[in-house]
């Protein structure tokens, strides 16, 4: 397999990019993948290698944050929102970014897939996927005599 050099001209990796894109920060991604916020910071001007097993990893992260816009994207049409308009331009280049990132996965060890997958999966299981963690990221915590406002899981509603 390429690095990211001969992958990507050293400008990093397009997982990256389209996750940067969505919203995700790399503080964030370095607390995920237990690395530190400068390995990510490596991993984005290309002057360091992600590990394959990561890198399948943040690929299906991205795919799966796609999947969620698209969902939404589709509540605000059938609602006519304009805000779909912003957000079908942000999933054009997110799907461009995945693409990209497609393309260099395809040369990963199988091994390093099933790895990755694995990750995601256990990631996806535990935090409720990507609209979970990422809401629960974004949303401050009320005064302990405020109405709730955060979305409503099934244990607080029991």
């Amino acid at each position: 397999m390429r690095g990211p050099s001969a992958g990507f001209a050293g400008n990093g990796y397009p997982v990256l990019d389209g996750l940067e894109k969505a919203g995700i920060a790399g503080k964030y991604i370095a607390e995920v993948v237990h690395v530190s916020a400068s390995t990510v910071s490596k991993w984005r001007t290309g002057s360091s290698i992600i590990p394959p097993a990561t890198m399948v990893f943040l690929t299906l992260v991205l795919a799966s944050v796609i999947e969620d816009m698209e969902v939404l994207e589709r509540r605000l049409e059938d609602e006519g929102c304009a805000w779909n308009d912003l957000l079908g331009d942000q999933l054009l280049d997110l799907h461009r970014a995945l693409r990209e990132q497609e393309i260099y996965n395809a040369a990963i060890a199988p091994e390093a897939v099933r790895e990755g997958a694995g990750l995601f999966r256990n990631w996806l299981e535990k935090n409720d996927g990507v609209a979970g963690t990422v809401a629960m990221r974004n949303v401050q915590p009320a005064p302990a005599d405020a109405a709730p406002t955060g979305p409503i899981t099934a244990s607080a509603a029991e």
